[in-house]
């Protein structure tokens, strides 16, 4: 289902009812007990999703430009050089490709934490606020594939009692 031109033109146009995504960003550290630390990584996504798709009234933010940030930050390295830090995030991607294995990408519980979970809590915020119908970032995450827990215990049951009966 499509909607309007109007309406699309209307989304796409910052008012008080629509504000752009660093003001509301703004308006919830007013409103909320962030932890200085928290605050500042709340800060460091929302600056790299503003410098990726823009710095959109939040009824413009789509899903995909949520998906668009999260194939970002899978891109990304875990550790950059300080020289690196400076640059677009288009830039270090750039880099990153180019260089292949030489680095190690951000975890999906990493980019999950602190890149969409704090864009998602700001635009959940935004709807309470009556800016948006539903949150565009609210079920994007990604997919943790890292094992959890070893499939194959290091004991077994009989070993372990060997252990604790041996003296």
């Amino acid at each position: 289902v499509s909607s309007s031109p109007a309406k699309d033109q209307a989304s796409e146009t910052p008012s008080d009812d629509n504000p752009r995504l660093f003001d509301v960003w703004g308006k919830y550290v007013e409103e909320s007990a962030l932890a200085e630390r928290s605050r500042m990584d709340f800060e460091v996504a929302v600056q790299r999703f503003i410098e990726l798709v823009g710095n959109k009234p939040v009824r413009a933010i789509t899903k995909a430009d949520v998906r668009q940030f999260k194939d970002a930050m899978l891109k990304m390295p875990s550790r950059m050089p300080k020289a690196m830090r400076q640059k677009s995030i288009k830039s270090i991607i750039a880099t990153v490709g180019q260089d292949g294995e030489a680095y190690e990408r951000l975890a999906a519980v990493t980019i999950n934490n602190k890149y969409l979970g704090p864009l998602s809590a700001i635009l959940s915020y935004a709807m309470r606020e009556g800016y948006l119908e539903d949150n565009p970032a609210q079920l994007i995450k990604v997919k943790d594939t890292s094992p959890d827990e070893p499939s194959v215990l290091p004991y077994t049951p009989e070993e372990i009692a060997q252990v604790f009966t041996s003296t």
